[in-house]
Formats: structure tokens, C-alpha cells, sequence
């Protein structure tokens, strides 16, 4: 048997989950691929651990509140064939070969700032350690819909982009690769310049701890609150009227990021997720409307007028575990031979 671990992390939820298979033949788990999603979550309904003790008051320490989910999940699986750790960034140290990889910054969001949760789950594991790798949450949420989409007995061409949107901005791509899916894994889309669109008039100071003129500081949540406060508006009230001219802005700025996606990394989709749009789905046919022009007839297959599945919703809370899996069970599958 074959077993298969994800940590995830957010600002508000600490979890693991794992999944099983009973036949530890890669070619049996290739012809499988197109049901994974299916029987992952039917797994995961009984096979999901979520610690709370980070987030319901108790005064725990991160490391500590790590180490109880750790001792949890070797209770549950004592051998691990692969473990993935998925959460946010931005990593300040993306070398492998380093004693402090996967460190976050030290401003980056809580609790987990300015700490490596990948080292927290090493160290807590000890010397029985199983094989980790580090991705971002927006590769686990592509990766989740690569193999969502992929059909057995068909090898899947797709390139997915995905693209998170909450307090910050994130993104990962997930690639046909040699011959699993290959995922880019700690990128920082976050945070390329966008150019300003001029009649938003109402940022007058970044709202991006790194940088003034970048996609975060214009269209992650802060600089959406911003403008609602100068405008007399509540949060409330402003999810209810879709057409406010802040949704307009917001769809300028992301559809700008599925340009440059859609330029640099050729995908065949682009999904959304994260706070952002789950509280204001109906921005995902304002992106589209945005980006159509960006585009014109330049590149058709990235023309969501044209290829209407193009810009497309994720759920990421459903999506973040099951695509850690995925990639767990990749990076299992791809080892090289005569690797455990």
C-alpha cells in the first residue's frame, strides 16, 4: 500500500490529510488518474485532521500547534510514502539545499511569519521523516484542477494557471511534465507592476507591504477597503452591488494578471480563488470582459470570448488539500527508480 500526506496552511486553518492506495504499482495508480479526484475526497471526508489551536484563542506557539498536527497524522499513517506542504508565502528562501528552506518573510501574513513551516513539520517528524516537498498554496489549487480535468487513458496537454486573491495575491502553474505534472511552485505573481488605472484616484499610499505599484497593493483586499471607506461605502454593501466602479477596477487589475499569464506561461486556464472571489464571484465575468481586449485576436485560444472555460472559479478551500495529494502522489509516482 501506498499512502500520501498533505499539510496545508492558511491564516486561518492548520490541516493534513492523507490518502491510500492499495496497489504500490505506478502503472496501476497512472490508470487511475482520471478518478483520483473522486476517491480523494471521498477520503478525505474521514481522513482529515484539522488542528485548532492556533486559531480558537488557545495561546499555542506555532512550532507547538505543528508538532500536535505531526503526532496526529503518524498516529494516523506511521509510513508516509510522500508528504506535501502546501500554504502561502512569499518564501524568502526557496533553496532546497538550505538549513532555513521554505522561511517565510517576516512580514508575511500570521501566524507563520517569519518561519519555515516546512522545517517545523521536518523537525517535528524527526529522523523518521518521509520525503517533503514545498509548494505554494496556488500550485496545490492548479495542481487540484489539472488532475480534476485530466481523463484516463488520456494524457492531459493542460497548462493551469491559478490565481488566489485575499488579503495578498498569489499564483502557480501546473504543466504537462516528463510525464506527470510539473508544478511552479513558490513564484511570486503577486507582486508585478500593473499599470494604474486612471480614474482610480483613491490610493494614495501602497497597501502592499513590499511594494507601491504591484498587483497586490492595487487589488488585494486592503486597497479594496481603502476605496470603500473614501467612498462611504460598507463592506456589505458593497458586495451587494456588483456594478460599484471598485469591482471595475478590481477586474482591470486581475484581468491584467491573466495577461501576463496568459503571455508568459501559455496556459489553456486560468482559475481564480481565494476570499476575494468567493465573497464577489460575479468579478470572474468582469475579468473576462476586461481581458477580452487585452487580447483581441492576438492569442484566440486565451480570448474568454472565444474560449469561454478560459477564466474559470476554484474553490480553494476545497481544492488546497486534495491538490497537495496530487502533488504528493506525483512526485511519488516520477521518483527516480529505485527510490522509496
Amino acid at each position: 500500500m501506498a499512502i500520501f500526506a498533505a499539510i496545508t496552511y492558511t491564516r486561518a486553518r492548520l490541516e493534513a490529510g492523507w490518502f491510500h492506495f492499495a496497489d504500490e504499482r505506478r502503472s496501476d495508480l497512472l490508470e487511475r488518474t482520471g478518478s483520483l479526484n473522486r476517491e480523494i475526497k471521498a477520503q478525505l471526508k474521514s481522513q482529515t485532521l484539522k488542528q485548532t489551536d492556533l486559531f480558537d484563542g488557545t495561546l499555542v506557539e506555532p512550532r507547538v500547534s505543528v508538532e500536535h498536527l505531526v503526532s496526529r497524522l503518524r498516529n494516523a499513517c506511521p509510513e508516509i510514502d510522500h508528504l506535501t506542504i502546501a500554504g502561502y508565502g512569499p518564501f524568502v528562501q526557496d533553496d532546497p539545499s538550505k538549513p532555513d528552506y521554505g522561511m517565510l518573510h517576516h512580514k508575511a501574513a500570521p501566524p507563520f511569519a517569519g518561519q519555515s513551516v516546512y522545517g517545523l513539520v521536518k523537525a517535528a517528524f524527526g529522523e523518521r521523516a518521509p520525503p517533503i516537498s514545498l509548494i505554494n498554496d496556488c500550485a496545490a489549487v492548479a495542481f487540484f484542477d489539472y488532475w480534476k480535468r485530466h481523463r484516463p487513458g488520456r494524457p492531459n496537454s493542460e497548462t493551469i494557471a491559478a490565481l488566489i486573491v485575499g488579503r495578498g495575491i498569489g499564483g502557480g502553474i501546473v504543466r504537462p511534465g516528463r510525464p506527470g505534472a510539473i508544478g511552479s511552485t513558490l513564484s511570486e505573481i503577486g507582486h508585478i507592476p500593473v499599470h494604474h488605472h486612471p480614474d482610480d484616484t483613491l490610493l494614495d499610499s501602497p497597501t502592499c507591504d513590499f511594494h507601491r505599484g504591484c498587483l497586490t497593493s492595487h487589488a488585494g483586499w486592503r486597497a479594496v477597503i481603502v476605496r470603500a471607506k473614501k467612498m462611504g461605502i460598507g463592506m456589505p454593501e458593497l458586495r451587494n452591488a456588483p456594478d460599484h466602479i471598485i469591482w471595475q477596477f478590481e477586474a482591470d487589475y486581475l484581468a491584467q494578471a491573466c495577461l501576463t499569464l496568459a503571455l508568459t506561461n501559455a496556459p489553456t486556464r486560468i482559475v481564480l480563488g481565494g476570499s476575494m472571489i468567493d465573497k464577489a464571484p460575479f468579478l470572474i465575468p468582469q475579468i473576462r470582459l476586461k481581458l477580452a481586449p487585452m487580447i483581441g485576436d492576438f492569442l484566440p485560444r486565451a480570448n474568454p470570448l472565444v474560449a469561454t472555460d478560459f477564466i474559470d472559479k476554484v474553490d480553494r478551500d476545497e481544492s488546497l488539500l486534495s491538490g497537495g495529494l496530487h502533488n504528493s502522489i506525483n512526485r511519488w509516482l516520477w521518483r527516480p527508480t529505485g527510490v522509496r
